[in-house]
């Protein structure tokens, strides 16, 4: 098993991601939840990486000819599914947003009615 330079890059990164999210943990930027989330995606690279002859041996049962190809399948899904968690998020927050300009346009309304009826 020779471990090539993209290995090191790569490992070296994931090592970077992880101390992020630890310090976006200790700056309380992400919950407990997210922080495993995170640890266990970037442990997944770097074991991906490390066993790559391993998987190696799966691609022709998955009709993949290079491990690359099988990173980047898995990274676009990745990416994916990200996107689509954000999209969620974003629509969440604009709903709330939402409720809350109603519910302030109506409170201040009902202000303005009993200032007018003094």
């Amino acid at each position: 098993m020779i471990i090539q330079n993209y290995e090191i890059l790569g490992v070296i990164f994931l090592l970077v991601m992880m101390y992020i999210s630890f310090v976006a943990y200790k700056r309380k930027q992400i919950s407990q939840i997210f922080l495993i989330f995170w640890i266990i995606i970037w442990l997944g690279g770097i074991l991906a990486l490390i066993f790559k002859d391993t998987i190696k041996s799966l691609l022709p049962g998955l009709a993949i000819y290079r491990v690359f190809d099988l990173y980047t399948i898995v990274g676009f899904m990745f990416f994916l599914f990200m996107l689509f968690y954000l999209f969620r998020v974003v629509k969440k927050s604009e709903k709330r947003i939402e409720d809350l300009t109603r519910m302030l346009a109506l409170n201040e309304t009902n202000e303005n009615k009993d200032n007018k009826k003094k």
